[in-house]
């Protein structure tokens, strides 16, 4: 850009006093020229891409929840917990929620909302993944008890001890 070009107004739809509006027009100022406020605000607007992609992820994971009440005794028979796996997937939803509205109605969205809902969130994601985690280590630990016990019960009789 021209040094001794003009640089864009303040956006008329922002307000002034907002201190994170001011720091963001005078992070981004130097970059549009008079005139080109319209095309600084679209930068804060999600692309029909991304509206799309989060809407389809909410439909998924909802999906995925009905999916696993429905076949509850089917998901218990492959060793999975129905628990840890609700938990994890409402943790996610309720991210997926919390982000796409933030981004989508970034300046309607009340600002008390974003940590509060991430605070239950990211919790449920974190203790249901460590969940996932113990109950893989006591599968895989049950699985390794088994095969050395046939192992050594295979050796025993090889060796003709008994």
């Amino acid at each position: 850009m021209d040094v001794g070009a003009e640089k864009m107004d303040f956006p008329s739809s922002w307000d002034k006093t907002n201190p994170n509006a001011m720091k963001e027009y005078e992070k981004c100022k130097r970059f549009y020229q008079k005139g080109e406020e319209d095309k600084f605000v679209e930068i804060f607007e999600p692309s029909t891409f991304f509206i799309g992609f989060c809407i389809f992820t909410v439909l998924y994971t909802l999906i995925n929840i009905i999916f696993i009440l429905i076949k509850r005794d089917d998901f218990k028979k492959t060793k999975s917990s129905v628990t840890l796996s609700i938990t994890f997937l409402i943790g996610s939803l309720i991210n997926i929620i919390t982000f796409s509205l933030q981004r989508v109605i970034y300046y309607d969205f009340p600002c008390f909302i974003n940590p509060y809902f991430l605070s239950i969130g990211f919790p449920l994601n974190l203790i249901s993944g460590s969940g996932f985690i113990v109950l893989f280590l006591k599968q895989c630990y049950a699985n390794a008890a088994i095969y050395s016990k046939h192992e050594n019960t295979d050796s025993v009789k090889a060796a003709g001890i008994f």
